[in-house]
């Protein structure tokens, strides 16, 4: 059952009254749960277990003007997530972060940046898989964060997550 349910990492499982966002936010009414959220910690929690449901890694990464932070990750037992709030990756170093921020729009793609320095700290995103959905969380105009996900070596389309956009 842990295995099914994914390993947190920073902030332990659902109380049982949060059980009913949890199981909506994983339906196919995401975004309508994510509106009534209370406040920004909660609306990270459910956009990470929403992504986690159709993912085997999923991370939520803060953006701050000279780093991108990690700040809480959930993913199958064949990841590591322990290493994601520890995480700083400089500004302007992984170009498909920065075009996430910029764009504001969700893509698919590589996160490797072919700099070995650069690409250790990706590690900590479950490796540098070559299917990786960003995912900019925006308020107003300012991206405030990514989500991260991948399915470890398989294949993910924008049809199979088209569900959490808005």
């Amino acid at each position: 059952e842990q295995a099914a349910a994914g390993r947190i990492a920073k902030r332990p499982p659902p109380r049982v009254g949060e059980q009913e966002l949890v199981v909506a936010a994983l339906g196919l009414d995401a975004p309508r749960v994510i509106d009534d959220a209370s406040d920004r910690q909660q609306i990270f929690d459910l956009l990470l277990r929403a992504t986690r449901s159709k993912t085997s890694f999923a991370a939520v990464l803060s953006v701050h003007p000279d780093h991108i932070r990690g700040r809480l990750a959930i993913a199958d037992d064949q990841f590591d997530c322990s290493g994601v709030g520890a995480l700083r990756i400089p500004r302007n170093t992984v170009a498909a972060f920065e075009q996430a921020i910029a764009s504001g729009t969700p893509s698919i793609g590589p996160l490797a940046t072919g700099e070995p320095y650069i690409d250790g700290f990706l590690e900590a995103l479950g490796g540098l898989q070559s299917s990786a959905l960003l995912m900019p969380v925006i308020i107003g105009t300012r991206t405030i964060a990514l989500v991260a996900a991948h399915r470890g070596n398989s294949t993910l389309t924008m049809e199979e997550i088209a569900d959490l956009f808005p």
